[in-house]
């Protein structure tokens, strides 16, 4: 032990005398903050999910044959509830070292234990955020990129007051502060001398449950349901995958002169041309089919829904179709639909966005534009000058030949809802349809949108009406203030329900060739959905034309609203939606077309010689 002090010994040892309450009552004081500071290390993941799990430990949807060892594994491997009920190893750790090691008590040590703390904490916070929302672990090269690149345009939607910036870091500090003093007076009280012999008892056999925990679950003590959680595993898992992104995003870069090679339809064309929509309904993921309670509300709504449109004539073909994220990020969903390439991280699409603005990637608006089509995309925000290089960037990367803002819609006084705020979609959608009507009315059109008013939080929806102009006359409603409710599946189904019922009544109201190709963006957020994690969501094809459905069922889609077996991905719809045209409206059969890349494009491939 001496040669550990003198090799530690740069610094005066910590001999400070404790309080006298302290020294009364060591054991207390040090369980007590050793557990304080233990649980409220998983406060954040327990916060993220407070409206989907029980504060205490629960096995609720949880089976197994309720042995003696199955409910061991429970309580002491792995659980799906969030409670904060669980063990950071590293905390363990340091607080260990401390006490059984004295040559390490160095009031220098003292406050590198305290920042260690803090560090984790918030990292925890940070886990608990991308994990909650995204269904995906955290990636430092990713989440750097998303941050930069939209944190002053999320903050403004969301609205968040001036004061609230103020108080951040006065409350942050506040904490740090807080930290340094409860682990001032628990390293105080954690001095071998003065724990009783039940006290370090105790601590060893933690240490030897961490021990078994380390040796047989080490690959899973980064998952944020385990019982003994790792933040090292966690940002050792974290770096690793950052790594692979930045070697993702350098593989992009090689394909990039590739790409154009991939798709190349150019030597065939369209002999009708329907309008088409191409409407991503945000957060519209096939949760709803893995809860009871909410699927039979849903099916009864959809099949009202497509009687109506059945009375009309119209035809409703559904697919399930993966998405490469969850939760959020919607731009990397259409983008993957649109160019047949798997976008699933900020640093594909960062690549993208900054190389393949000119450069003529071959996507479907390209073809479309091509056949003669005007492409058309609605954003009900407004574009504030600041945004307007980025907008503008992001209009050249993709290509419309209209980009229609808040701006642009004309005076709007109707009452405006949730994300954004931003006017009922049904307005927005019918607003960009009949001006670009009447300004080209003898063009086929491509409309694009990404429905707003399903984006959490789910505040209740707009009512759909015949006469879409009658929007913007509604009276505004002063902001209620936060609901719990809003994040609520209930609530979420709702804001469904009328994304549907706005559809339909779009599609009824529209002309009877059109062709509507309706999408799920990604899954609710895993906040409000914390025992589903899926990747996929429904996809409606929805048209008059019998010779389009008859094909459709060929690719596996099944008639009606309801899900069938069958699933495609975003990435690998362009090829097959592709096939679709060209064979029920350029008159080609499957020999002569192109193959489907069910997987997108394989970049890989593309630079291997």
């Amino acid at each position: 032990m001496t040669a550990v002090s003198n090799q530690i010994n740069t610094g005066p040892a910590d001999t400070r005398t404790p309080p006298r309450w302290l020294a009364r009552r060591p054991n207390l004081v040090f369980w007590g903050i050793f557990v304080l500071l233990n649980l409220l290390l998983f406060l954040p993941s327990y916060y993220t999910y407070r409206f989907e799990v029980t504060f205490w430990p629960s096995f609720r949807g949880e089976t197994g044959d309720n042995s003696l060892r199955w409910y061991l594994i429970k309580y002491a491997v792995i659980r799906n509830n969030a409670d904060i009920f669980r063990l950071s190893l590293e905390w363990l750790w340091l607080i260990s070292a401390w006490v059984f090691l004295p040559g390490l008590r160095r009031g220098w040590l003292r406050w590198l234990v305290t920042i260690l703390y803090f560090l984790g904490f918030v990292y925890n916070i940070y886990d608990a955020i991308i994990f909650g929302i995204y269904n995906e672990y955290p990636n430092l090269y990713d989440d750097a990129l998303l941050l930069i690149s939209g944190i002053e345009g999320l903050t403004r939607h969301i609205g968040i007051p001036f004061y609230v910036y103020l108080i951040i870091p006065l409350a942050i500090g506040a904490f740090f502060l807080l930290c340094a003093w409860l682990i001032r007076q628990l390293l105080a009280a954690a001095h071998k001398e003065q724990l009783h012999w039940l006290s370090r008892a105790a601590l060893l056999l933690l240490l030897l449950y961490s021990a078994a925990m380390v040796f047989r679950y080490a690959e899973f003590l980064d998952h944020p349901r385990i019982v003994a959680s790792s933040i090292g595993a966690k940002l050792n898992r974290n770096l690793r995958q950052s790594y692979s992104t930045y070697q993702n995003q350098q593989l992009l870069l090689q394909a990039r002169e590739h790409l154009p090679e991939a798709y190349d339809y150019s030597d065939f064309a369209l002999q009708e041309k329907p309008d088409i929509y191409l409407i991503f309904v945000e957060s519209y993921g096939d949760a709803i089919y893995q809860f009871d309670t909410l699927l039979a509300d849903y099916l009864a709504e959809t099949a009202r829904l497509e009687s109506e449109l059945n009375g009309d004539g119209w035809q409703v073909s559904t697919i399930r179709s993966e998405a490469p994220i969850r939760g959020g990020k919607s731009w990397l969903s259409y983008t993957s639909v649109l160019f047949g390439l798997r976008v699933d991280d900020e640093a594909q699409y960062d690549v993208m966005l900054n190389s393949f603005a000119d450069a003529h990637y071959p996507h479907l608006l390209q073809y479309l534009q091509t056949q003669g089509y005007d492409t058309q995309r609605i954003t009900p925000l407004e574009m504030a000058e600041q945004d307007r290089p980025k907008w503008e960037q992001t209009g050249r990367f993709l290509g419309f030949d209209h980009w229609i803002f808040l701006n642009d819609m004309g005076e709007f006084n109707g009452r405006t809802y949730g994300w954004g705020p931003s006017p009922p979609d049904q307005y927005t959608i019918s607003y960009m349809r009949d001006v670009t009507e009447a300004d080209r009315p003898d063009t086929p059109h491509l409309y694009f949108y990404i429905t707003h008013n399903s984006h959490l939080p789910w505040v209740e929806p707009p009512t759909v009406v015949d006469d879409w102009h009658t929007l913007a006359d509604v009276p505004p409603q002063a902001p209620t203030g936060y609901d719990p409710y809003h994040e609520t599946k209930e609530a979420y189904l709702q804001s469904i329900f009328y994304q549907l019922e706005m559809v339909t009544q779009i599609i009824r109201t529209g002309p009877p060739d059109a062709l509507y190709v309706i999408v799920g963006d990604h899954q609710p957020p895993l906040r409000a959905f914390a025992d589903y994690d899926g990747p996929a969501t429904p996809m409606h094809i929805i048209s008059q034309d019998e010779g389009l459905h008859g094909l459709l069922t060929e690719y596996g889609y099944a008639n009606g609203f309801p899900l069938g077996e069958a699933t495609i991905k975003h990435e690998g719809f362009y090829s097959l939606f592709m096939q679709l045209l060209l064979r029920r409206f350029g008159g080609y059969g499957v020999a002569e077309l192109p193959p489907i890349r069910p997987d997108g494009v394989d970049l890989q491939q593309l630079v291997e010689p």
